[in-house]
């Protein structure tokens, strides 16, 4: 894998991310953006501090697309959204983060 920080321009940007009302102006990413055809993107938000229920339904639901061209996007927060970030890895998605500004 990839583990160098490549910064992409605005002009670089999927154009999914360019339809919002305020696109950033670069993005940094490691790793490779996944391809945009046919693709859908599935945005995974919870809570930090989850229950047992919270982080087995999170699993199983993100288990469930095992095969279907989802890729898996969150904050990358700890709790649920890191738990679907994992379980998305075990099972061969492609997930992207977007990790808050300090």
């Amino acid at each position: 894998m990839d583990d160098q920080i490549k910064i992409l321009e605005k002009s670089e940007l999927p154009q999914a991310l360019l339809e919002i009302p305020q696109p950033p102006e670069k993005l940094y990413v490691i790793g490779e953006l996944p391809k945009e055809e046919n693709l859908v993107f599935l945005c995974v938000v919870g809570s930090r501090k989850y229950t047992s229920y919270g982080r087995d339904i999170t699993e199983k639901l993100i288990e469930g697309l095992a095969g279907y061209p989802v890729v898996i996007v969150s904050g990358l927060a700890l709790g649920i959204d890191s738990i679907a970030h994992q379980k998305a890895i075990d099972i061969g998605l492609k997930t992207i983060a977007f990790r808050g500004q300090d």
